[in-house]
């Protein structure tokens, strides 16, 4: 289940160096309480991107796994650039360290998880039932 991960919700985010320079590298991982994921990962020469609606993740051990919805599907594509030609592959299962996302990464809570009822604010005891009931909740 998601609610022993070490790992929270939202998104995670690591940058090595400038885009479009020499030795850039970047990675973008959005968990999902549905188990579902998005996942981006770029370097000079390859990028490694989930296929909207078909990565998912879990956690095995100490390591988060990222996969399609069934062992035998794909989840990603991998697209290389060697020399003057582009190659493009499919990618089952990306395997990360736990410790490594943890230790490197910003992470980004969703925002409903800061503040889940943004336009709601509290009425005053006085304007309550009995100083509890909200007189408009429907219950």
């Amino acid at each position: 289940t998601h609610t022993s991960s070490p790992l929270g919700l939202g998104r995670y985010v690591f940058e090595l160096g400038a885009p479009g320079k020499l030795g850039y590298t970047c990675f973008d991982l959005v968990l999902h309480v549905d188990g579902s994921c998005s996942y981006v990962e770029s370097s000079q020469h390859s990028s490694l991107k989930s296929i909207p609606g078909a990565a998912f993740w879990k956690v095995s051990g100490s390591s988060l796994i990222l996969s399609g919805r069934r062992p035998d599907t794909h989840g990603f594509h991998l697209q290389e650039t060697r020399g003057n030609r582009s190659v493009q592959r499919q990618v089952m299962l990306v395997e990360l360290s736990i410790r490594v996302i943890l230790q490197k990464c910003t992470y980004q809570p969703f925002q409903q998880q800061l503040d889940p009822f943004p336009a709601s604010a509290p009425r005053d005891a006085s304007e309550l039932v009995f100083g509890r009931v909200d007189p408009e909740s429907p219950v």
